[in-house]
């Protein structure tokens, strides 16, 4: 598939009365830059989409924001494939 437009954030809203926290929702965006369908990423934990060496700064953004901060940052993600990205 093709990469998304550049403008064309990726977005996934996490449950964090969960743990670990898992995805609630997602754009299209996030689902295709992991190659995921919208339905395989819901109810599944963070942890599987990002890489391991960014869990504790994640875990520390979680336990430090309230729940309805909006947080925007880069990670390291991993594809499907078991690629990653940034």
């Amino acid at each position: 598939p093709a990469p998304p437009p550049v403008n064309d954030k990726a977005i996934v809203i996490y449950d964090l009365t969960k743990f670990p926290a898992t995805v609630k929702t997602a754009n299209e965006t996030f689902c295709r830059m992991l190659g995921y369908e919208l339905q395989e990423v819901l109810g599944q934990p963070w942890t599987k989409f990002v890489h391991p060496a960014y869990h504790e700064r994640v875990k520390q953004i979680f336990n430090t924001r309230p729940l309805s901060t909006i947080i925007e940052f880069d990670l390291v993600y991993r594809h499907r494939n078991g690629g990653l990205f940034s």
